[in-house]
């Protein structure tokens, strides 16, 4: 079963299923839903502009990055993720590179 720990003691699974008592864990069941309810949750995977893919709770490379930023945002760690971490999608715009979201573009 594929699945993400963080310190918090939250603990999600491919599909978008959150288990925890924390405000990260409520705040990602939040997202789900509105995933769920058809709404666009932007996810940054390529070289900006035009980057950023919608959240799909299937896909094991977007929710890893989703849960990373989003981690990242509530300072809280991923203490387990899958291994080897999932590979990214091949970026349909050819071949920009990944999105590092700690430079400038």
């Amino acid at each position: 079963m594929t699945e993400w720990r963080f310190s918090d003691g939250t603990v999600v699974r491919l599909g978008g299923d959150a288990e925890g008592d924390s405000a990260f864990a409520d705040e990602l069941r939040h997202d789900v839903a509105l995933v769920r309810a058809g709404m666009t949750l932007p996810v940054s995977v390529y070289v900006e502009p035009g980057g950023s893919v919608p959240l799909d709770v299937d896909e094991p490379y977007l929710v890893h990055r989703w849960l990373r930023d989003a981690a990242r945002c509530h300072g809280v760690e991923m203490t387990g993720a899958p291994e080897p971490e999932p590979a990214a999608p091949p970026d349909p715009r050819g071949n920009l590179g990944e999105f590092d979201p700690s430079k400038i573009y």
